[in-house]
């Protein structure tokens, strides 16, 4: 049931920013399922994506994991977990897009953190009695629990903010990728509503 999702994703990169690295899925021990790159049944992790294609330069890379499990009613997988996170090369983070359904604390369960440092921030923090946390330690709220980040929506930040270069075609990637995305979506609303 996994497969599509699977394919999808790696269709979507592939179209994109990279040369062909491969996510896959794997069964966890709690019937989970977890897709990413580079993972395997002891190591449901993996390594992050590198953002290339054609020979050029890897300067960039992106961690792409999600954890799928059971609807309610046991018929479909749906997304229970998933990460972003875009790093440099030598894997220092930039930014996370998180997204986690049963999330039990009280931070927004599809949220943004932001590596670095700011010193705006930092003085927010201190005055509202948080002088430890930093900037990282914010959980900046993106979209809800049905319409969270995406794998498209990541690719076509990096790409129109000229971060990375994508190939030609791209925007139908990410269109076609969308009408797959959606149709997944919907299907998840309907659940929620019976």
């Amino acid at each position: 049931m996994a497969r599509p999702i699977v394919d999808q994703n790696n269709k979507l990169l592939t179209a994109t920013v990279t040369d062909g690295p491969s996510l896959r899925a794997v069964v966890g021990k709690s019937d989970q399922v977890f897709i990413g790159y580079g993972i395997n049944c002891s190591d449901v992790k993996g390594r992050p994506v590198p953002l290339r294609f054609g020979g050029a330069k890897e300067e960039f890379q992106l961690w792409v994991l999600f954890t799928l499990g059971l609807n309610s009613s046991e018929t479909d997988l749906m997304i229970i977990k998933s990460r972003f996170e875009f790093q440099f090369e030598d894997t220092t983070s930039i930014l996370s897009l998180d997204f986690d359904r049963n999330q039990s604390n009280n931070y927004p369960k599809s949220h943004l953190h932001v590596y670095g440092n700011n010193d705006v921030v930092d003085r927010m923090l201190k005055t509202v009695g948080r002088p430890r946390d930093q900037l990282v330690n914010l959980h900046f709220p993106i979209g809800g629990l049905l319409e969270h980040s995406n794998l498209a929506a990541v690719i076509e930040w990096m790409v129109r903010e000229r971060i990375v270069k994508a190939r030609e075609g791209w925007e139908q990637a990410i269109d076609d990728y969308l009408k797959f995305y959606y149709q997944q979506q919907r299907r998840v609303v309907m659940e929620t509503q019976l």
